[in-house]
């Protein structure tokens, strides 16, 4: 249930190399402590209290890199790219043209005339 509700959240995000990498570094953190059980076995109580959850360990990775790669600099630089969620990244020519319009681009010029 977690994941699912995770899952349809993130789909509405939109994407850029480095949150994909914030994502899939956190998932995999959270990932940890099922994979590897005793992972933490040998550090002190407080950080094993934290981490041997995966949903802790997961989020606690993402606020950190969050913090460390998303800089002020980059999110002035995609504040001016319109609104597209990941799931609208062009993969067809059906896809290209659907996105076009949502942009607002004239394609005519470039649709061969019969």
């Amino acid at each position: 249930m977690v994941a699912a509700s995770g899952v349809r959240a993130l789909s509405k995000v939109r994407f850029n190399n480095t949150d994909i990498l914030v994502v899939a570094v956190s998932v995999g953190i959270g990932l940890l402590p099922t994979v590897s059980p005793a992972l933490y076995a040998d550090f002190p109580t407080w950080f094993r209290i934290i981490l041997n959850s995966g949903i802790s360990a997961g989020a606690v990775a993402a606020i950190l890199l969050n913090q460390l790669l998303n800089s002020e600099k980059l999110q002035a630089e995609l504040a001016g790219e319109p609104e597209l969620a990941a799931h609208d990244a062009v993969r067809s020519p059906a896809a290209d043209a659907s996105m076009h319009r949502h942009l607002g681009i004239d394609t005519s010029a470039l649709t061969p005339q019969h």
